[in-house]
């Protein structure tokens, strides 16, 4: 089971550099192609559709590394904390 999990990991961790350098691709070559300067909201919403394709292939590796911990998120002044769950 172990060498399952080592595999998945290994795909998810390649798709998404595959994903990253796709999507700085599309932006390097949006800015450089004519007209030049100007990125389109096209290259713009597929980088970001890449970038969330990215980051779901990694919540599974994320939730496994979460583990027995308990997860506090606030959005107003952006924090995450992170505690050890102790109730065993």
């Amino acid at each position: 089971m172990k060498t399952k999990k080592n595999i998945f990991e290994i795909i998810s961790y390649a798709l998404f550099i595959i994903t990253a350098v796709t999507m700085l691709a599309l932006f390097i070559w949006g800015f450089i192609l004519p007209p030049t300067g100007k990125i389109d909201s096209s290259v713009i919403q597929g980088g970001g559709e890449l970038m969330g394709m990215a980051f779901i292939l990694q919540l599974p590796l994320m939730i496994r590394l979460i583990g027995d911990r308990a997860v506090r998120i606030k959005k107003g002044d952006f924090t995450i904390e992170t505690t050890e769950n102790n109730d065993k």
